[in-house]
């Protein structure tokens, strides 16, 4: 079986700290190597991190600007389309040199999904998204502009070929608001979990 060669763009990495972070480690863990690259943040000091590429990916300036007073205007700016992400060239480069079958991102950060749908559209490459939370409670933006967020993020999760949601009741959730349905992706456990005997009490 010939796997396909995923490009995986986010601010959450496959790493071992982190919760997010911890579920798309366990994840992609015995994915072959030189079918993945990670293009992200950088790894937590101390995480364990998979045997594969990674390029990390920061927006300085807005992620400053994003921990200050501020961070509902720029989440606004975002919505209207005064601030766009795209790839770094240096780092597109890299990620076209891959030569990606699919683009997979996490609709958490708007900047790094949006920089994934943007490149998996101008170099029309298949698109997937993983959805762990929703991503308008991330990213509060201005009242006005709450129903056009919702309305971007839809989109975003509309134009994607595939859907990975983290339960059940997140599918039901976004098929509802975004007007799709998707597929339910389930956390796997940890490998270090073992079964214990069941110890029935004593009645008093």
């Amino acid at each position: 079986m010939k796997y396909p060669k995923i490009l995986f763009l986010a601010d959450e990495i496959p790493q071992s700290k982190n919760a997010g972070s911890i579920l798309l480690y366990r994840l992609f863990t015995n994915y072959p190597a030189d079918r993945l690259l990670i293009i992200g943040r950088a790894p937590a000091k101390g995480a364990d991190i998979l045997p594969v590429a990674y390029v990390e990916l920061e927006f300085p300036f807005w992620d400053r600007l994003r921990k200050t007073r501020f961070h509902k205007l720029m989440n606004t700016l975002e919505v209207t389309g005064l601030i766009r992400y795209r790839l770094p060239k240096t780092i597109e480069a890299i990620a076209l040199n891959f030569k990606p079958d699919i683009v997979l991102t996490l609709l958490q950060l708007y900047k790094y999904y949006a920089a994934a749908y943007d490149f998996s559209q101008r170099n029309k490459i298949l698109f997937g998204v993983f959805v762990h939370d929703q991503p308008e409670e991330f990213q509060p933006v201005y009242k006005p502009f709450q129903k056009k967020q919702v309305a971007i993020n839809a989109a975003i999760y509309r134009h994607a070929a595939v859907r990975m949601n983290i339960s059940e009741q997140m599918e039901i959730f976004f098929r509802t608001a975004y007007g799709v349905s998707g597929d339910v992706v389930h956390p796997l456990p940890s490998p270090l979990l073992t079964s214990r005997v069941i110890h029935i009490p004593l009645p008093l």
